[in-house]
């Protein structure tokens, strides 16, 4: 599977690894250059914004999400949803409420900017309680990308 993973501080950068180990191709994001340098030493394809990320992945797109909760990650998505297609997926990884990221599905889709789906990655309980419960909107191909990377 190929995804963009956006925040390789200590959790993203482990994930990104973890990642590449199984075999997943992985686009690499961070502001901080050396970070990228990092994962790209490792295998990762790097990026050197959101846009040059967007645009190496291939339809459907799965960005991953590690950054801070809050404005971090509310600035990051707003940047993301002007880059993304309709179908492209965003996987909040962080710590930030589930709420907050059924809220901004909710909003991308009112706004007609992009039909989005936004999954939460902490627990496996918690991803199929959102994607089952809370974004039955979501197509099997969502749940069969999703699933993959984590079971």
């Amino acid at each position: 599977m190929e995804l963009g993973m956006v925040g390789l501080g200590r959790m993203g950068g482990n994930m990104a690894q973890r990642l590449l180990n199984g075999g997943h191709q992985v686009v690499t994001y961070d502001p901080i250059p050396q970070a990228v340098e990092a994962t790209v030493r490792e295998g990762a394809i790097g990026a050197s914004s959101l846009a040059d990320l967007v645009d190496k992945l291939a339809p459907p797109r799965v960005v991953w999400l590690m950054v801070s909760s809050g404005d971090p990650t509310e600035s990051t998505i707003n940047n993301l949803m002007a880059e993304l297609a309709p179908g492209d997926i965003i996987i909040d990884g962080g710590n930030s409420n589930y709420k907050d990221s059924i809220r901004r599905a909710k909003a991308s889709s009112e706004k007609g900017q992009a039909d989005v789906k936004l999954v939460i990655d902490h627990l496996r309980r918690e991803i199929e309680k959102v994607l089952n419960e809370e974004l039955q909107a979501g197509s099997n191909i969502v749940k069969t990308l999703v699933f993959n990377v984590f079971l």
